[in-house]
């Protein structure tokens, strides 16, 4: 994946509460805002199936959290796993949503 991509992936992470936080807001019977409600879910939803890859419930609440803070092992009060483990199931999870968004095979 190259480092544009992974920016991207990154971006579209940090804007993951923005983009809830409109979805709880609803389309208001505007097309053009159904549309992009409907991007927006398409997007979240790439993110939380990709995350579901992380077994681990509490693991994963900690693998969204640093893909949305953009924080990284160090910055977490307390982990559930090893620093190894940590950012190979965050690349794990950045590659799968790249996937899902047809951004990398």
């Amino acid at each position: 994946m190259t480092k544009t991509t992974l920016d991207y992936i990154h971006d579209l992470c940090r804007g993951y509460p923005e983009r809830h936080r409109e979805l709880e807001l609803g389309d208001k019977g505007r097309p053009r805002r159904a549309a992009m409600l409907a991007e927006y879910m398409r997007i979240n939803s790439a993110i939380d199936v990709a995350l579901l890859l992380v077994e681990s419930e509490p693991l994963r609440a900690q693998i969204k959290r640093a893909l949305i803070e953009g924080s990284g092992y160090n910055s977490l009060y307390q982990c559930y796993c090893g620093y190894n483990q940590f950012y190979n199931l965050k690349r794990l999870v950045t590659n799968e949503i790249a996937r899902l968004l047809h951004l990398a095979e």
